[in-house]
């Protein structure tokens, strides 16, 4: 079934909706079973069923083609976080999570309103990746009115550019361009080029950040990549989550490669939990991180902060989930807000707390 907008567009059931919900209500223990992606999901662009996979987050790495040079990526259940705040204006602790996903899009929310009629936070998902480009990244929701979009680019002067991957594309301005004074003024480049379909938004600098956006799962995407499949797996179904490495995984101090991630979880914004995940060689080198993870957080602080890891964050888990990735979790809450581990990713103080013994 073709994805891209005709003459107009007409928006499909809630199944993406009730999805996300009943895998929000099997928790973080269901999240991180071993099991593959199994049985038939939603037709895919070429007619074929596409894989039900475990988690929201496994779904929108098999868009995420392997070739694509990723430091990091940014993922953002939006869906999900709304309905932890009760469908109202999240509270203090659910703003902290405003933007991780969409960073990119969200700086340029009254633009991308104003230009393109485009309002991100109506996506029930959102994926951002980070590499030697100007981040590219896909929005996806039977609320997010692609068609709306559609119409106000071509009004700004875009053009039609063919179809990737089955999604209509319109260009805004040449491959890899910085054109501030360009159709969507402010925009360029991370907006060069759009891919719309129903409930599915992919942009980027050029074709193909936005083809290597558009994958339809299966072999060759982040899903099925071992690592990060394997860390997606331990992190469950997070209301938002950060990844980095690549596909061969980020090295730590010795060199060794690995899949780092981490992020919030829970389902109202009283009981946020923080989740870490990362993946090892064998079950052996598995258990020796675990115990080495457990001393550093009882007996050293992050970088630049005069608070231990243990009063950070008290009562940390720390366990071996194995699985053919050898991972291994942190889980806990922090007093200070639910995206401690996350920000640790970024100041590289998490990249420490992992790496090797």
């Amino acid at each position: 079934m073709r994805r891209g907008l005709g003459g107009g567009l007409t928006r499909g059931g809630r199944a993406v909706a009730v999805v996300l919900a009943a895998l929000m209500l099997t928790g973080l223990a269901a999240g991180c079973s071993d099991d593959a992606p199994s049985g038939s999901g939603e037709p895919s662009a070429n007619g074929k069923d596409r894989p039900a996979y475990a988690s929201p987050l496994l779904e929108e790495l098999a868009h995420v083609e392997t070739s694509t040079d990723v430091r990091g990526v940014e993922y953002g259940d939006l869906a999900a976080q709304r309905a932890a705040s009760g469908g109202g204006r999240p509270g203090e602790a659910l703003e902290r999570l405003t933007g991780i996903g969409w960073s990119q899009m969200a700086r340029y929310d009254r633009q991308l309103r104003e230009q393109l009629g485009l309002d991100s936070a109506t996506a029930d998902r959102a994926l951002q990746v980070e590499g030697d480009v100007p981040s590219s990244g896909r929005l996806v929701g039977a609320d997010l009115d692609t068609g709306k979009v559609a119409a106000r680019a071509e009004k700004l002067g875009a053009r039609r550019d063919g179809e990737i991957a089955g999604l209509d594309a319109w260009r805004l301005a040449p491959d890899g361009r910085v054109d501030p004074e360009g159709l969507a003024t402010g925009l360029s480049p991370a907006f060069n080029v759009l891919a719309l379909g129903e409930g599915t938004l992919v942009r980027g600098a050029g074709s193909a950040a936005v083809r290597a956006l558009s994958a339809d799962g299966g072999k060759g995407t982040l899903a099925a990549d071992p690592a990060y499949a394997g860390v997606a797996t331990c992190l469950g179904t997070p209301l938002a989550a950060v990844m980095t490495g690549s596909p061969r995984g980020a090295a730590d101090r010795s060199g060794t490669p690995f899949v780092l991630g981490a992020g919030v979880t829970g389902t109202d914004a009283a009981h946020l939990g923080q989740v870490a995940c990362r993946d090892t060689s064998s079950a052996r080198a598995a258990d020796a991180l675990a115990a080495a993870v457990r001393d550093r957080l009882a007996g050293s602080a992050p970088s630049g902060d005069s608070a231990p890891w243990r009063e950070l964050l008290p009562g940390a888990k720390v366990e071996v989930v194995g699985g053919d990735a050898h991972t291994v979790r942190i889980t806990g809450t922090s007093a200070g807000g639910p995206v401690l581990l996350i920000e640790s990713v970024s100041r590289g103080d998490l990249q420490v707390l992992f790496a090797n013994p």
